[in-house]
Order: structure tokens, then sequence, then C-alpha cells
């Protein structure tokens, strides 16, 4: 990623919502204003690095508002994914000293490992060894929402597997209390719905303790 002007117009051709769009829109605006740049062409990937802090400069007296902004860049990156030298910007919110900024910048990466679960796998495997009890479930719960999506339901079976050989339990108990409330209440569709159902069937097959 070289800059941020590409990075808007990669989360562009992802279909936001126009509110999300406006407020995407009015962050780049904020964003050049912080850095004193003149477009966000100009806001490479060193600048990149700065921007979470600038904003926080700029929006000194109203700090609401650079959470605002930095939760735009956090579905930005959630979007675009953890790589191209993204990974230290993330970081950056992730360990945001605003709780619900850091949950949703854990959330956003949902969207990227819809397709590329390699790039993220790492991010929510240290969430699940975290002492942190709100990112812990946060990451349980992508994973469980993962797992009904054909191309990854194998490798979170196999995870889950690993992990209670590794006596974590309680972590895959997160999970199953996702998948428990999404084969209820999911109305993405039928079809979905259906595969939560046989997650949670096969996940009170294979571990008695989990019913």
């Amino acid at each position: 990623m070289a800059n941020l002007q590409e990075l808007f117009d990669f989360y562009l051709n992802t279909n936001p919502t126009k509110w999300k769009l406006r407020n995407a829109c009015n962050f780049l605006i904020h964003a050049c204003q912080a850095l004193n740049v003149n477009a966000p062409d100009e806001i490479d990937e060193e600048l990149l690095l700065e921007l979470p802090a600038a904003l926080d400069r700029f929006f000194q007296k109203t700090p609401q508002k650079a959470v605002h902004d930095k939760g735009t860049l956090a579905e930005m990156i959630g979007r675009f994914g953890p790589i191209d030298g993204l990974q230290s910007v993330l970081q950056q919110l992730l360990n945001d000293p605003d709780k619900n900024l850091r949950q949703f910048t854990l959330q956003s990466l949902e969207y990227h490992a819809q397709n590329n679960l390699h790039n993220v796998l790492p991010i929510l495997e240290h969430y699940r060894k975290s002492t942190d009890p709100l990112m812990k479930q946060v990451s349980a719960i992508i994973l469980a929402r993962l797992s009904s999506l054909t191309q990854w339901n194998e490798q979170i079976k196999q995870l889950i597997c690993d992990w209670l050989r590794e006596d974590d339990a309680s972590y895959v108990q997160l999970i199953y209390q996702e998948i428990t409330r999404q084969a209820s209440n999911s109305v993405d569709s039928v079809e979905r719905k259906q595969k939560y159902v046989r997650m949670q069937e096969w996940l009170e097959t294979e571990f008695k303790f989990l019913k």
C-alpha cells in the first residue's frame, strides 16, 4: 500500500454504505489537515504511521472525533488487510486507549479474513491468549462466524482440536457460545444458518462438555 489515497480507493471498491463512504471522505480531509499535506496521495507509508497520533493532536479538544476517524481508518485496513506495510498502523489502533476503538479495529478484520484467514489468524491467536476478556471474546466471535464459510470450516475445526490439546477449553467455549447464538438467531440466509447448526452439532458430538 503506497499511500492513503490507494487505501481509500480499495475501500471504495468494497461498496461501503453511503454513510460509511461519507465518513471516509471526511476522514481523508481531516487526515490531510492533521498531517499538513495537500492530498491523501501524499500520505505514504511513513506518514500513515504518524496518522493516529496526528489525529489525536488535531482533535485535542474533541477527542471523540479522533476516535471516530481512527475507526474509519481501522475499517479501511480491516477490508484491505494487515499487509503491505499496514501492520504497524493496525497495531497502534489495536492498542489505542479507547477500548471501543480497540474492539472495533479487531472486528473490522473479519472482512479481510473471509478470503484471507492466513493474514488475520496470527492476530486472532494473539488475542486468544490475551488477558483482555473483551478482545479475547471478539477474536472468538470472529472465528465462530468464519467457521460458517466452507473454505475455512475444516481449518477452524482443526484449530479447535489443537486448542483443546493445549487445554484451552475456555476459548473453545466462547466460540461454541457464538455458534450456538448464530444457529438460533442468524438471519443472513437459510444456508448459512444451517452451517452454524452443523458446526454446533459437530462441537457437541466431539466435545461432550460443551452441551
